[in-house]
């Protein structure tokens, strides 16, 4: 179970930070998903927890239950990432890995990107926002051919109106998203219901380049219909190419939603440790100090 969480201040926004300590062992910053707080993974990080790490989850600037924010950016939430990951190595441990799921994902690549001190990060179905693929994971992609059109018409649209909610089936494929999902675990308490257009806007411009400061292992599920097993293979040669440590793991199934499963879980944290572990990271399987 979660510890209180810590508030900390960063240029993105003030933020929270919801412990399961584990002192000794390797520390792991987690970025949820889409309009999501830590709240919603209590599956997967209790899991990840029992697996050896000490685990922090990011209530991102304008979620969960950080301050409340009208208005914030993709770059607003990488920087709470990396004013928490100099909080944790200041006083929570030495050793720290990165992941996120999804939307959480994307955010870890930028992360890893921007320069980290984390021995290795964990994408959980991610995809680098620059790529055409990008607006299949939304229903607007027969607008493919006309990106650069959509990103002007978005930009401006959101300069006029930067706080317009935009709720989760104005973007989203909700039956991809879902397909494939069982046996679901997940609270609904402190989820978003919109998210401000400027954000929107802001993230299908984003630029994340295929680089990373630590070895990357991404994760997929070979079922997910959203962030599909072609994206999967694609994000791994953009690394591959750039020259990038970088490895492609599979799941069998449960879809895109796999991390709220319990036993998708247990088996997505034990290949995390397994990873650290290798990386010569400490892990404690034991009782939490």
């Amino acid at each position: 179970m979660p510890q209180p969480p810590v508030q900390i201040a960063s240029r993105g926004g003030d933020f929270l930070l919801e412990p399961r300590e584990r002192p000794g062992a390797c520390q792991l910053l987690f970025y949820p998903g889409t309009m999501a707080s830590p709240r919603q993974y209590e599956v997967l990080l209790d899991a990840l927890h029992e697996a050896g790490f000490g685990v922090w989850g990011l209530h991102l600037a304008g979620h969960g239950q950080s301050p409340s924010r009208r208005v914030f950016s993709p770059r607003d939430l990488v920087e709470n990432g990396l004013a928490a990951e100099r909080w944790i190595l200041a006083h929570a441990g030495s050793q720290l890995v990165l992941a996120g799921h999804s939307q959480g994902a994307i955010l870890t690549l930028a992360h890893a990107a921007a320069g980290t001190r984390a021995r290795r990060a964990f994408a959980l179905a991610g995809i680098l926002p620059q790529l055409p693929e990008t607006l299949d994971l939304t229903i607007f992609g027969f607008l493919k051919p006309r990106r650069r059109g959509l990103e002007k018409a978005l930009a401006l649209a959101s300069a006029l109106c930067p706080a317009l909610p935009v709720p989760p089936w104005g973007y989203l494929p909700l039956g991809r998203l879902a397909s494939g999902a069982r046996h679901l675990r997940i609270p609904r308490t402190g989820a978003r219901a919109s998210y401000p257009l400027a954000f929107l806007a802001g993230l299908l411009a984003m630029q994340v380049p295929a680089r990373a400061s630590c070895p990357l292992t991404l994760l997929y599920a070979r079922n997910d219909r959203l962030f599909t097993p072609g994206m999967a293979v694609k994000l791994h040669g953009e690394y591959i190419a750039a020259g990038q440590d970088a490895e492609l793991c599979w799941l069998p199934g449960g879809g895109h939603l796999f991390p709220f499963n319990r036993e998708l879980a247990g088996q997505t944290a034990a290949l995390m440790a397994a990873r650290a572990a290798a990386s010569g990271l400490r892990l404690d399987a034991g009782q939490a100090g």
